[in-house]
Protein backbone atom coordinates (compact mmCIF):
# COMPACT_ATOMS: atom_id res chain seq x y z
CA UNK A 1 0.00 0.00 0.00
CA UNK A 2 2.74 2.45 0.98
CA UNK A 3 4.64 1.78 -2.25
CA UNK A 4 1.55 2.59 -4.34
CA UNK A 5 1.03 6.04 -2.79
CA UNK A 6 2.22 9.09 -4.74
CA UNK A 7 3.69 10.89 -1.75
CA UNK A 8 3.93 10.06 1.95
CA UNK A 9 4.70 12.64 4.65
CA UNK A 10 5.27 11.53 8.24
CA UNK A 11 5.64 13.66 11.37
CA UNK A 12 7.08 11.55 14.18
CA UNK A 13 9.51 11.53 17.10
CA UNK A 14 11.36 8.47 15.79
CA UNK A 15 12.20 6.83 12.47
CA UNK A 16 9.32 4.37 12.67
CA UNK A 17 8.57 1.85 9.94
CA UNK A 18 6.02 4.28 8.49
CA UNK A 19 8.63 7.06 8.53
CA UNK A 20 11.21 4.71 7.01
CA UNK A 21 8.91 4.15 4.00
CA UNK A 22 7.95 7.83 3.65
CA UNK A 23 9.11 10.36 1.08
CA UNK A 24 9.52 13.12 3.66
CA UNK A 25 9.91 12.92 7.44
CA UNK A 26 9.50 15.93 9.74
CA UNK A 27 10.66 15.63 13.38
CA UNK A 28 7.92 16.18 15.97
CA UNK A 29 8.46 17.28 19.57
CA UNK A 30 8.32 14.57 22.21
CA UNK A 31 5.67 14.59 24.94
CA UNK A 32 8.05 16.54 27.22
CA UNK A 33 8.45 19.28 24.60
CA UNK A 34 4.87 19.49 23.34
CA UNK A 35 1.82 21.64 24.05
CA UNK A 36 -1.48 19.89 23.36
CA UNK A 37 -5.19 20.74 23.41
CA UNK A 38 -7.35 19.66 26.35
CA UNK A 39 -8.58 16.07 26.35
CA UNK A 40 -11.48 14.38 28.10
CA UNK A 41 -10.78 11.19 30.03
CA UNK A 42 -12.75 8.71 32.17
CA UNK A 43 -15.67 8.61 29.78
CA UNK A 44 -15.40 11.43 27.26
CA UNK A 45 -19.19 11.57 26.78
CA UNK A 46 -19.58 12.71 30.38
CA UNK A 47 -16.33 14.73 30.23
CA UNK A 48 -15.68 13.65 33.81
CA UNK A 49 -11.99 14.46 33.73
CA UNK A 50 -10.06 16.97 31.62
CA UNK A 51 -6.28 16.90 31.20
CA UNK A 52 -3.81 18.70 29.01
CA UNK A 53 -0.10 18.78 28.26
CA UNK A 54 2.42 21.63 28.52
CA UNK A 55 6.13 21.46 27.67
CA UNK A 56 8.70 21.17 30.45
CA UNK A 57 11.63 21.79 28.08
CA UNK A 58 11.90 23.71 24.83
CA UNK A 59 11.72 21.64 21.62
CA UNK A 60 15.18 20.41 20.69
CA UNK A 61 16.89 20.75 17.31
CA UNK A 62 14.48 21.39 14.41
CA UNK A 63 11.38 19.64 15.70
CA UNK A 64 8.09 21.45 15.24
CA UNK A 65 4.54 20.77 16.49
CA UNK A 66 2.09 19.45 13.90
CA UNK A 67 -0.15 22.52 14.32
CA UNK A 68 2.79 24.80 13.42
CA UNK A 69 3.50 22.71 10.32
CA UNK A 70 -0.16 22.90 9.28
CA UNK A 71 -0.23 26.65 9.84
CA UNK A 72 2.82 27.05 7.63
CA UNK A 73 1.22 25.01 4.86
CA UNK A 74 -2.08 26.87 5.24
CA UNK A 75 -0.27 30.18 4.89
CA UNK A 76 1.36 29.08 1.63
CA UNK A 77 -1.99 27.83 0.32
CA UNK A 78 -3.65 31.15 1.24
CA UNK A 79 -5.77 29.39 3.88
CA UNK A 80 -4.09 30.97 6.90
CA UNK A 81 -7.35 32.51 8.18
CA UNK A 82 -8.67 29.02 9.00
CA UNK A 83 -5.65 28.16 11.16
CA UNK A 84 -5.14 31.54 12.80
CA UNK A 85 -5.08 30.44 16.44
CA UNK A 86 -2.69 29.32 19.12
CA UNK A 87 -3.06 26.23 21.31
CA UNK A 88 -3.96 28.52 24.23
CA UNK A 89 -6.79 30.06 22.18
CA UNK A 90 -7.91 26.63 21.06
CA UNK A 91 -8.07 25.47 24.68
CA UNK A 92 -10.15 28.49 25.69
CA UNK A 93 -12.73 27.52 23.07
CA UNK A 94 -12.67 23.92 24.29
CA UNK A 95 -13.22 24.96 27.91
CA UNK A 96 -15.65 27.83 27.37
CA UNK A 97 -18.51 25.86 28.95
CA UNK A 98 -16.33 24.74 31.88
CA UNK A 99 -15.45 28.01 33.64
CA UNK A 100 -13.48 26.35 36.47
CA UNK A 101 -11.45 24.10 34.20
CA UNK A 102 -8.75 26.55 33.08
CA UNK A 103 -7.78 27.49 36.65
CA UNK A 104 -7.83 23.84 37.79
CA UNK A 105 -5.60 22.76 34.92
CA UNK A 106 -3.05 25.45 35.78
CA UNK A 107 -3.08 24.81 39.52
CA UNK A 108 -3.78 21.08 39.77
CA UNK A 109 -2.95 19.73 36.31
CA UNK A 110 -6.37 18.09 36.04
CA UNK A 111 -10.02 19.18 36.15
CA UNK A 112 -12.80 16.96 37.46
CA UNK A 113 -16.18 17.97 36.12
CA UNK A 114 -18.89 17.61 38.79
CA UNK A 115 -21.37 16.22 36.25
CA UNK A 116 -22.84 12.75 36.56
CA UNK A 117 -20.82 9.86 35.21
CA UNK A 118 -23.78 7.61 34.46
CA UNK A 119 -27.16 8.23 32.91
CA UNK A 120 -25.92 10.87 30.46
CA UNK A 121 -28.22 9.42 27.77
CA UNK A 122 -31.30 9.53 29.99
CA UNK A 123 -34.26 10.99 28.09
CA UNK A 124 -32.43 10.89 24.75
CA UNK A 125 -33.61 9.00 21.66
CA UNK A 126 -31.53 5.96 20.77
CA UNK A 127 -30.39 5.45 17.19
CA UNK A 128 -32.14 2.10 16.89
CA UNK A 129 -35.10 1.24 14.70
CA UNK A 130 -37.42 1.15 17.74
CA UNK A 131 -35.73 4.21 19.35
CA UNK A 132 -35.20 2.00 22.42
CA UNK A 133 -32.38 -0.19 23.71
CA UNK A 134 -32.70 -3.29 21.58
CA UNK A 135 -31.68 -6.76 22.72
CA UNK A 136 -33.29 -8.06 19.53
CA UNK A 137 -31.70 -6.02 16.74
CA UNK A 138 -34.37 -5.31 14.14
CA UNK A 139 -31.90 -3.98 11.58
CA UNK A 140 -29.87 -7.19 11.82
CA UNK A 141 -33.02 -9.20 11.18
CA UNK A 142 -33.74 -7.16 8.03
CA UNK A 143 -30.16 -7.74 6.87
CA UNK A 144 -30.55 -11.49 7.25
CA UNK A 145 -28.09 -11.89 10.11
CA UNK A 146 -28.94 -13.16 13.60
CA UNK A 147 -30.84 -10.43 15.51
CA UNK A 148 -29.78 -12.03 18.81
CA UNK A 149 -26.21 -13.15 19.62
CA UNK A 150 -25.60 -16.72 18.45
CA UNK A 151 -22.58 -18.64 19.66
CA UNK A 152 -20.48 -20.23 16.96
CA UNK A 153 -17.58 -22.48 17.81
CA UNK A 154 -14.25 -21.20 16.48
CA UNK A 155 -12.52 -23.15 13.76
CA UNK A 156 -10.62 -26.11 15.14
CA UNK A 157 -6.84 -25.96 15.03
CA UNK A 158 -5.59 -28.31 12.29
CA UNK A 159 -3.20 -31.09 13.24
CA UNK A 160 0.42 -29.92 13.32
CA UNK A 161 -0.50 -26.24 13.67
CA UNK A 162 -1.16 -23.69 16.41
CA UNK A 163 -3.58 -20.82 16.84
CA UNK A 164 -1.71 -17.51 16.94
CA UNK A 165 -3.22 -15.12 19.50
CA UNK A 166 -2.63 -11.40 19.91
CA UNK A 167 -2.14 -9.58 23.21
CA UNK A 168 -0.60 -6.62 24.98
CA UNK A 169 2.65 -6.18 26.86
CA UNK A 170 2.77 -4.09 30.03
CA UNK A 171 6.21 -2.65 29.17
CA UNK A 172 5.21 -0.94 25.93
CA UNK A 173 2.55 1.31 24.43
CA UNK A 174 1.15 -0.87 21.66
CA UNK A 175 3.92 -1.01 19.00
CA UNK A 176 5.51 2.40 19.55
CA UNK A 177 7.95 2.30 22.48
CA UNK A 178 9.97 -0.87 21.90
CA UNK A 179 12.96 1.17 20.73
CA UNK A 180 13.04 3.23 23.95
CA UNK A 181 16.43 2.42 25.50
CA UNK A 182 15.16 2.00 29.08
CA UNK A 183 12.15 -0.11 28.11
CA UNK A 184 14.34 -2.09 25.74
CA UNK A 185 16.29 -3.32 28.76
CA UNK A 186 13.11 -4.95 30.08
CA UNK A 187 12.43 -6.80 26.80
CA UNK A 188 15.17 -6.61 24.16
CA UNK A 189 13.28 -8.83 21.70
CA UNK A 190 10.06 -10.81 21.45
CA UNK A 191 9.80 -14.58 21.66
CA UNK A 192 7.29 -17.27 20.74
CA UNK A 193 5.36 -18.49 23.77
CA UNK A 194 4.58 -22.19 23.51
CA UNK A 195 3.54 -24.88 25.99
CA UNK A 196 6.37 -27.26 27.01
CA UNK A 197 4.49 -30.41 25.88
CA UNK A 198 4.06 -29.54 22.17
CA UNK A 199 7.49 -27.90 22.28
CA UNK A 200 9.03 -31.21 23.39
CA UNK A 201 7.20 -33.02 20.58
CA UNK A 202 8.84 -30.60 18.13
CA UNK A 203 12.25 -31.08 19.75
CA UNK A 204 12.31 -27.52 21.07
CA UNK A 205 13.90 -26.22 24.22
CA UNK A 206 14.02 -22.76 25.82
CA UNK A 207 15.76 -20.21 23.58
CA UNK A 208 15.75 -22.29 20.38
CA UNK A 209 15.30 -20.38 17.14
CA UNK A 210 12.14 -21.26 15.21
CA UNK A 211 10.36 -20.25 12.03
CA UNK A 212 6.69 -19.39 12.41
CA UNK A 213 4.76 -19.52 9.16
CA UNK A 214 1.21 -18.98 7.92
CA UNK A 215 -0.47 -18.40 4.59
CA UNK A 216 0.37 -14.69 5.02
CA UNK A 217 4.10 -14.85 5.79
CA UNK A 218 6.89 -16.05 8.05
CA UNK A 219 9.03 -14.86 10.92
CA UNK A 220 12.00 -16.10 12.92
CA UNK A 221 12.32 -15.71 16.69
CA UNK A 222 13.34 -17.60 19.81
CA UNK A 223 11.12 -19.89 21.87
CA UNK A 224 9.88 -19.27 25.41
CA UNK A 225 8.31 -22.24 27.22
CA UNK A 226 5.17 -21.22 29.15
CA UNK A 227 3.07 -23.60 31.24
CA UNK A 228 0.18 -21.13 31.32
CA UNK A 229 -0.57 -21.15 27.60
CA UNK A 230 -2.91 -23.61 25.87
CA UNK A 231 -1.19 -26.49 24.15
CA UNK A 232 -2.77 -25.64 20.78
CA UNK A 233 -1.87 -21.93 21.02
CA UNK A 234 1.19 -19.71 20.55
CA UNK A 235 1.72 -16.02 21.24
CA UNK A 236 4.27 -13.33 20.41
CA UNK A 237 4.53 -9.67 21.46
CA UNK A 238 4.03 -7.02 18.79
CA UNK A 239 6.36 -4.17 17.89
CA UNK A 240 9.45 -6.16 16.91
CA UNK A 241 10.82 -7.39 13.60
CA UNK A 242 10.88 -3.82 12.29
CA UNK A 243 11.89 -2.60 8.83
CA UNK A 244 13.50 0.67 9.92
CA UNK A 245 17.24 0.39 10.43
CA UNK A 246 17.12 3.63 12.44
CA UNK A 247 15.23 1.83 15.22
CA UNK A 248 18.67 0.72 16.28
CA UNK A 249 17.71 -1.06 19.52
CA UNK A 250 15.26 -3.46 17.92
CA UNK A 251 16.22 -3.70 14.25
CA UNK A 252 17.01 -7.34 13.51
CA UNK A 253 15.47 -8.45 16.83
CA UNK A 254 12.56 -10.89 16.93
CA UNK A 255 9.74 -11.19 14.42
CA UNK A 256 6.83 -9.05 13.24
CA UNK A 257 3.45 -10.54 14.08
CA UNK A 258 1.64 -8.51 11.42
CA UNK A 259 3.61 -10.33 8.72
CA UNK A 260 2.16 -13.62 10.02
CA UNK A 261 -1.47 -12.71 10.78
CA UNK A 262 -3.96 -13.48 8.02
CA UNK A 263 -6.78 -11.09 7.13
CA UNK A 264 -10.08 -12.21 8.65
CA UNK A 265 -12.94 -9.96 9.71
CA UNK A 266 -16.06 -10.33 11.83
CA UNK A 267 -19.12 -10.54 9.59
CA UNK A 268 -21.25 -8.28 11.79
CA UNK A 269 -18.88 -5.59 13.05
CA UNK A 270 -16.25 -5.70 10.32
CA UNK A 271 -13.54 -5.66 13.00
CA UNK A 272 -10.40 -7.64 12.32
CA UNK A 273 -10.59 -11.19 13.69
CA UNK A 274 -7.03 -11.54 14.93
CA UNK A 275 -7.24 -15.00 16.50
CA UNK A 276 -8.09 -16.95 13.34
CA UNK A 277 -4.56 -17.50 12.01
CA UNK A 278 -3.10 -21.01 12.23
CA UNK A 279 0.67 -21.31 12.07
CA UNK A 280 3.36 -23.94 11.73
CA UNK A 281 6.35 -23.87 14.06
CA UNK A 282 9.60 -25.33 12.74
CA UNK A 283 12.96 -25.51 14.47
CA UNK A 284 15.70 -23.62 12.67
CA UNK A 285 18.93 -25.56 12.37
CA UNK A 286 22.00 -23.47 13.14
Amino acid sequence: MMEKLDFVLTVDIAMSDTAWMSDLVLPAPSYLERQDPASGLQGSSACACVVTRDPVVAPLFESKPVVEILQGLANRLELAEYFDFSIEEYRKQQLRKLPAAERALKEDGVYYNPSKLYGVYEGKVYKTKSKLIELYNERYAQMGVPPLPVYRSPRQVPSGRFRMVVGRNAYFTHCTTQNNSLLHELMPENSLWIHPKPAAALGLKEGDLVEVSSAAGTGELKVSLKNGIRQDTVYMASGFGVLSKDLTNIYGKGACITEILEDYSDELSGNMAMHETFVRVTRKVA
